[in-house]
């Protein structure tokens, strides 16, 4: 009884003085935010890539572009 009333105090104290020390504690940390998306969109090589990105998108776009204008001019042919 004596070892369980003896606990029973010391988690009481404990307890009081981690409650006691908390706001001493947390009013000298500091929390940060990093926004990932506007690192990750301001580094250089991922401007570097998305130049390259819209290059080789464009050069497809026309390549596109002029195959659907060869089937229209074969429709045009095939229809007349």
């Amino acid at each position: 009884m004596k070892k369980a009333s003896l606990f029973i105090l010391s988690v009481f104290l404990v307890s009081g003085f981690i409650c006691a020390s908390a706001p001493a504690y947390a009013a000298g940390d500091k929390i940060g935010y990093v926004d990932l998306a506007r690192v990750f969109d301001e580094y250089q090589k991922t401007k570097q890539f998305d130049k390259s990105l819209e290059t080789k998108g464009a050069s497809k776009q026309a390549d596109r572009d002029k195959m659907v204008a060869d089937i229209k001019k074969l429709r045009m042919r095939q229809s007349s």
